[in-house]
């Protein structure tokens, strides 16, 4: 389990990702699981499916 820094961290790179990645478009979808593979967030701490 990661720790609440870890985490934090976490959440900024989802975050930046989900936006690069959308082009700013809420409307567009990325698979959780694509990008938390694609980040290397372990699955017990990604908070996604």
């Amino acid at each position: 389990m990661a720790t609440l820094r870890e985490r934090q961290v976490y959440r900024e790179r989802v975050l930046t990702a989900l936006y690069e990645a959308t082009e700013g478009n809420r409307l567009l979808g990325v698979p959780g699981r694509k990008l938390r593979n694609d980040l290397r967030v372990p699955e017990e701490d990604g908070g996604f499916p």
